[in-house]
């Protein structure tokens, strides 16, 4: 089992390793369609510093990131992008994994894209109105899921959401 720390907040010390993770990373290649078409819509994202933290702007959305940091080093094994786009949906736009935690890496059980996925669309589930996460996916498309349905009902958390291409 790996030590894995879900974060909000990564300081300014990460920064080489996330732009190294964001902007340089070999696995980007496969879902470079979906990589374009999030910067033609919203902009490419950019990371700053300030008060001894990271931040990452994408154009004029006030864009929300998470992290993931594992073991005793607190290396930066993955990070999920995401904005509100309107009152029912949250949109990922980034999401990027270190290799070794990517499919097929040797610490590929971590599972880290299904870690931040859960904990966006949890996230988005403490948001009054939303009732999608859409993931712009390099397997399938636009994949889309449910928070809730239009009676502002949840589904059933136990149960994996069918996807739905938009």
């Amino acid at each position: 089992m790996h030590d894995l720390r879900l974060t909000s907040e990564l300081p300014a010390d990460y920064q080489e390793a996330l732009e190294s993770l964001m902007f340089f990373n070999p696995l980007q290649q496969v879902a470079q369609t979906e990589i374009v078409e999030s910067i033609e819509r919203f902009g490419v994202p950019a990371i700053s510093a300030a008060d001894g933290r990271l931040r990452i702007t994408v154009g004029a959305y006030d864009a929300q990131a998470l992290f993931v940091l594992a073991g005793r080093d607190r290396e930066l094994a993955g990070m999920i992008l995401y904005v509100r786009i309107d009152l029912q949906t949250v949109i990922v736009l980034h999401i990027a994994v270190a290799e070794r935690f990517a499919a097929g890496g040797e610490d590929a059980e971590a599972l880290i894209v299904l870690r931040l996925l859960h904990a966006v669309r949890s996230s988005a589930r403490r948001l009054k109105g939303v009732r999608s996460v859409t993931i712009m996916s390099p397997v399938s498309g636009r994949l889309r899921l449910p928070i809730r349905s239009a009676d502002g009902t949840a589904p059933a958390r136990n149960v994996v959401p069918k996807t739905t291409h938009a």
